[in-house]
């Protein structure tokens, strides 16, 4: 009953509980719905304006607000029982979208579809650091990781199928008809969420009241820098998504100019990654537990950034799709790593508040990645643009390597500390089938 054992068949086995099949089959529906409005919302808005500024005030005006509200999302998510927060976030959500179904039927301002598109983006953000921070409690730790990987391939699995319904529905219906089935998908996760029997005990973030605001949003800060295995891994997770912020504009040129593939070539790169995410799924939860996991990091961040370079050899359309794939696995490595090292590493007090500090770094990484692509393209051109994501990103994090070996190394000498343990606790009949994981955390636990 080694470690080989402890690996096999774990990716489907936290939807054996029943709490965690409940938050999974809320954020399934739910995040098609938003993908679906997501791509609606911006056709719509063309549509109406024939401007493209508009278009870019719609992805700003959703951005920014998100930025600057996402540190203290964490914090209302500590502050409230999450369960119970979750429930009134998509009650919240699906008036604000069933708001907007009114606009856009009515043939309303423009403006106003705008302004209630970037309110609707708020509650996502608190909602985002909840999930991350309840399960845990939901799946025990042995199975978090392959959680973890569940949680992404639903997520990359509504990018897939969420904007093809909306290109069906503006087909066949009209944006309000979209906005409306959004609406719905958020009364469904609502009604499906509300079934989860685990319940989160609130944390005074305030500390008695002596907490103010920003005291109260830097704890995520400090406590993710206070950890540093975790804060390694959430470091090259964030470089990701900077590398992810230049592939939504490096995308439309490759697109259009290298590849052949036409208005149609953005979408379809990002379909294929979403399919290399889930394929690399397979491997995450074998990978997570083991010892070494610096080499990972580096093969994954490698995996998700080199591949751009043969896009300089050969732009021919298969091989682009293909090389979507390979970058699409690379990233599942690296996100689900960071989000489980973070999990079990972190006090599940000030969980929910280190998960709002690290998707504000996310996000800001996103927009700083795609507001320096453009001006990579005008300095260096395209090839030029796609040698600094390509060599350059990476190269630069193998400053990261010494930290990643510090991180092992601490990994090792501390499984080698209670090594004799594990064998003590392995020859009980009581724990004879027990995953390894298990009995290190029990070992190390252990007091003589």
């Amino acid at each position: 009953m080694g470690e080989g054992h402890d690996n096999r068949g774990r990716l489907w086995r936290p939807l054996r509980r029943r709490d965690f099949r409940h938050l999974i089959a809320a954020m399934a529906v739910s995040n098609v719905g938003s993908w679906l409005y997501s791509t609606v919302l911006i056709v719509y808005v063309y549509q109406r304006t024939h401007a493209p500024i508009w278009v870019g005030l719609v992805t700003v005006g959703r951005m920014l607000p998100s930025v600057a509200f996402a540190p203290y999302a964490g914090v209302l998510a500590e502050r409230f029982e999450r369960v119970r927060l979750m429930v009134i976030l998509d009650v919240l959500s699906a008036a604000l979208m069933a708001a907007l179904t009114g606009v856009v039927a009515a043939g309303g301002p423009v403006g106003v579809a705008v302004v209630l598109a970037a309110v609707a983006s708020l509650p996502l953000r608190v909602y985002d650091p909840a999930v991350a921070a309840v399960t845990p409690e939901l799946v025990g730790a042995d199975d978090l990781a392959a959680a973890n990987t569940v949680v992404e391939v639903v997520a990359q699995g509504a990018i897939l199928i969420g904007p093809g319904v909306g290109a069906v529905l503006l087909v066949l219906g009209s944006p309000a008809a979209a906005f409306a089935l959004n609406a719905a998908s958020f009364v469904w996760s609502a009604v499906t969420v509300s079934r989860i029997r685990v319940r989160s005990t609130p944390v005074d973030v305030s500390e008695g009241g002596s907490a103010g605001v920003l005291r109260q949003v830097l704890v995520g800060v400090r406590t993710l820098a206070g950890a540093p295995a975790a804060a390694v891994l959430a470091g090259y997770s964030i470089g990701a998504s900077f590398v992810y912020g230049t592939d939504t504009v490096l995308f439309v040129a490759l697109a259009r100019h290298r590849l052949g593939l036409g208005s149609g070539g953005f979408g379809a790169l990002m379909a294929t990654t979403g399919i290399g995410s889930i394929l690399g799924a397979l491997l995450v939860p074998r990978l997570s537990s083991r010892r070494r996991l610096g080499p990972l990091i580096v093969v994954g961040m490698a995996a998700y950034t080199l591949p751009t370079l043969v896009y300089l050899l050969r732009p021919d359309p298969a091989i682009g799709l293909a090389v979507q794939v390979v970058r699409g696995g690379g990233t599942m490595v690296l996100d689900v790593l960071a989000v489980t090292a973070l999990q079990r590493s972190v006090p599940k007090e000030t969980l929910a508040r280190v998960f709002g500090a690290f998707f504000t770094f996310v996000m800001i990484a996103i927009s700083v990645g795609a507001l320096l692509a453009p001006l990579g393209l005008r300095a260096v051109g395209l090839d030029g643009t796609l040698v600094l994501a390509g060599a350059g990103l990476p190269a630069l994090g193998l400053l990261g390597w010494p930290a990643l070996a510090r991180m092992d190394r601490a990994n090792l000498a501390s499984l080698e500390a209670i090594e004799g343990r594990v064998r003590l606790l392995r020859a009980a009949a009581l724990l004879e089938s027990a995953p390894q994981a298990v009995l290190e955390r029990l070992a190390g636990d252990a007091t003589e």
